[in-house]
């Protein structure tokens, strides 16, 4: 499960379970090698006035920014913010939290966007 939604002006959310957590791992370590990655989304998110059921990922070594594409969002990223991101999915893949759950800060449009991620755990 990948879910991601607007969570205020300034704010993205990213919310995984344990397979999430993998499968955007293996996601952010395709966009490392200079690969564009592209991730289903579980469920389809409203961000702004766009519907968006992909999420994008790929690494750029200027601005970092997140943009629309198709029914997608577009994330770019430098090396340095894909290889943190790394290091929090891993502990999560090993049943850790993401934290901090700052993700990386990126230009949206006139704005800067902060992206939070955030393991959700299956309830007993």
């Amino acid at each position: 499960m990948i879910k991601i939604n607007r969570a205020g002006k300034y704010a993205i959310d990213i919310r995984f379970d344990i397979d999430g957590a993998s499968e955007l791992y293996e996601a952010f370590l395709l966009t490392l090698a200079g690969e564009e990655a592209v991730i289903a989304l579980s469920e389809a998110a409203q961000i702004n006035s766009k519907k968006v059921k992909e999420l994008g990922l790929a690494q750029v070594d200027d601005e970092e920014s997140l943009h629309y594409a198709q029914s997608a969002l577009m994330l770019k990223l430098d090396s340095d913010s894909i290889e943190n991101i790394l290091d929090k999915l891993k502990a999560c893949v090993g049943g850790e939290d993401f934290f901090p759950a700052e993700c990386c800060e990126v230009r949206f449009g006139k704005m800067n966007i902060n992206f939070y991620a955030f393991l959700e755990r299956a309830v007993d």
